[in-house]
């Protein structure tokens, strides 16, 4: 998608640089306005496939935990009373 927005946006360039009139015209604007609200979009969804991929490994890794045999599981695990004591 950002591959096609960056051509959106040359296309636009170009089409600026040939015909001055385009600066003026509001559907050129509205474009660019468009175009500006995509990228920040992108943006933000960006940063929350990072942040779940982030919670996604966390999950990943408790769930290796959890499904190791019961007597390893036992060792790992803290006792309630030692969480107690803490």
């Amino acid at each position: 998608m950002n591959d096609q927005a960056n051509e959106f946006e040359e296309s636009l360039k170009t089409l600026e640089e040939n015909f001055d009139s385009m600066k003026s015209n509001k559907e050129y604007k509205d474009l660019q306005l468009n175009l500006k609200t995509i990228r920040e979009m992108m943006l933000q969804a960006n940063g929350s496939n990072v942040e779940l991929h982030r919670h996604m490994t966390t999950i990943i890794d408790h769930l290796k935990i959890l499904s190791s045999p019961l007597e390893q599981l036992e060792k790992n695990l803290p006792i309630i009373t030692e969480l107690d004591g803490r």
